[in-house]
């Protein structure tokens, strides 16, 4: 992350500097994992990037917050879920809120009299924190109750429902074309619809389950929306880079 994040940085320096455009930039790294990582904090800094190697749909920034958020809802204690799910566009929670989350952790396991039962709690997952700790601070003090909300709804109606009435009551795309580039606006938003149209795909949509969406989109196989940008800077493996050329070409992971 951190190579990734400084990578992202020297590349926007250039891109002020007037020295290149997004579409003259090629990145290049030998695994396509290294390269979601790259899409993410090009997009943090509101610069195009796209992977026209192979367009997975679970590979997509978007479509994992919203799988991160379906993961933490069907399994509580995954809690880098729940700060994945808390960092992105759909609560917009900053690190500090994050820290004072686990204060509020600490804070209630340590009210435990009994020191078994403290031990238990010793690993209280952060949702179950967001549902009790009366001290928390007003980014996160409403969350607890909507996520109650919506994980009835993921533990009680088929997963495109839940989806469905996730993405009203908590108005998912307005967030993330607010918080996407006017560049990306377009793109983010048809990923976003895809993601509800897998939930009707997979084992037939009205037969499946949440914890079978999250498991399905993370196998990889649905493929996301088509969308040529040619304003973009062009993620690539090595291997499918093959025969292109740039005029600024950055490695990874040399």
């Amino acid at each position: 992350v951190l190579e990734c994040r400084q990578a992202a940085e020297w590349l926007a320096q250039q891109l002020q500097a007037g020295a290149y455009q997004p579409g003259d930039v090629m990145v290049l790294a030998r695994k396509r994992e290294r390269l979601g990582l790259m899409q993410a904090e090009l997009a943090r800094l509101h610069i195009p990037a796209q992977q026209p190697e192979k367009n997975e749909l679970a590979d997509m920034p978007e479509v994992q917050d919203l799988v991160a958020l379906l993961d933490v809802l069907v399994s509580p204690a995954h809690d880098l879920s729940l700060a994945r799910a808390l960092k992105s566009p759909l609560f917009g929670v900053q690190d500090a809120d994050l820290v004072q989350l686990v204060l509020s952790q600490r804070a209630l396991d340590s009210a435990e009299a009994d020191p078994e039962a403290n031990a238990r709690a010793a690993r209280r997952p952060w949702l179950q924190v967001l549902q009790q700790a009366g001290d928390l601070p007003p980014a996160l003090a409403p969350l607890g109750e909507r996520l109650t909300l919506w994980k009835g709804w993921v533990d009680t109606l088929p997963p495109h429902d839940a989806l469905s009435a996730i993405f009203h009551d908590g108005d998912v795309p307005a967030r993330y074309a607010t918080a996407s580039p006017a560049s990306q606006r377009d793109g983010v938003l048809a990923n976003l619809r895809a993601l509800l149209a897998a939930a009707l795909q997979v084992d037939g949509g009205r037969y499946s389950t949440a914890y079978a969406l999250v498991r399905a989109l993370r196998a990889g196989g649905i493929r996301a929306p088509v969308r040529a940008e040619m304003q973009a800077v062009r993620l690539l493996t090595v291997h499918g880079a093959k025969g292109l050329e740039a005029p600024l070409v950055l490695l990874l992971d040399t």
